[in-house]
């Protein structure tokens, strides 16, 4: 699903979605299927939108009351307030450049739009993402704690190999390339996210750094085991393709594991113990949470 305000070609209609934010997670799950996208609420805020796309008035209205039903039957009607709503593109660039801010992670590591370009100061790395339809703004928990993680990870191996399994936007690998891992690597299922994510890492001046490919988890297999293994996607995903993802690490390497909701990941932490790896850090956060694994013993 897109993780950004910015609506998808053909789009003219959105059902929108406004909750608590404590729902989010529930919400983001049961929509999954839909072209969707997530606007955070403001700094202090507790109302998050939810905008689920459609071609039509029509189309919009048959959708609002499919989801009016799953609500219903999810007991959830009360907490959410649904409506229709016409796009108006000329207005939305502007409407989304308001919600998406500089975030600071760490210390040394910032995400911002590229229309903010007040300094950030020496020793930081600074990442630019242009808002899109693939994931990983660097707005989501899940792409906020796999960054913390990669962070902290430098510190431990400087000199790991990176892969990023399922890049989208391309801001795991890119934050690897700018953090000075000397090799990393990333791949996607989807061309036209690999194609994003080579233009954000021109984009961050980190192009030849990384090396790009269009692959599928299930079918991928890696020139060389990597020291930091990075894969936020599925839940579902992450626990079917548990050997592989393991097996694509070096013995003592590191995997971090996201895309999980809170409720979801005692089943990833189990399969990934199965599969030869010990749990070491998690971060959890509006309801997703974050693990980062060693893999023990021989390739």
């Amino acid at each position: 699903m897109p993780s950004s305000a910015q609506a998808p070609e053909g789009a003219t209609y959105a059902v929108v979605l406004e909750s608590d934010e404590e729902i989010g997670p529930i919400l983001e799950e049961m929509l999954d299927d839909w072209d969707m996208a997530v606007c955070l609420p403001p700094d202090g805020g507790r109302t998050l939108r939810l905008d689920v796309f459609c071609a039509a008035q029509d189309e919009a209205e048959a959708a609002r009351q499919e989801i009016e039903a799953a609500l219903d039957a999810a007991g959830l009607a009360g907490r959410v307030r649904l409506r229709v709503r016409a796009i108006a593109r000329e207005d939305w660039a502007e409407s989304w450049k308001r919600n998406f801010r500089r975030l600071r992670l760490t210390k040394r590591m910032i995400v911002r739009p590229p229309w903010d370009s007040k300094p950030v100061g020496d020793g930081v790395c600074d990442i630019t993402i242009e808002p899109g339809l693939c994931f990983g703004t660097g707005q989501h928990a899940t792409t906020q704690a796999c960054l913390v993680f990669l962070d902290r990870l430098q510190r431990w191996n400087p000199r790991a190999h990176v892969l990023d399994m399922g890049c989208g936007s391309g801001i795991l690998a890119i934050a690897a390339a700018k953090l000075g891992f000397p090799a990393v690597s990333a791949f996607d299922c989807d061309p036209d996210a690999v194609r994003i994510a080579r233009e954000n890492a021109a984009v961050n001046k980190v192009a030849d750094c990384i090396q790009f490919q269009v692959a599928d988890l299930a079918s991928f297999e890696p020139f060389e085991k990597a020291g930091i293994v990075l894969a936020n996607v599925l839940a579902s995903i992450l626990v079917e393709q548990a050997a592989r993802v393991t097996s694509a690490c070096a013995p003592r390497g590191r995997l971090v594991l996201s895309g999980i909701l809170s409720r979801q990941y005692p089943d990833v932490r189990a399969a990934y113990s199965a599969a030869g790896c010990r749990e070491l850090w998690t971060r959890e956060r509006e309801g997703w949470r974050t693990g980062c694994f060693e893999r023990r013993g021989l390739p």
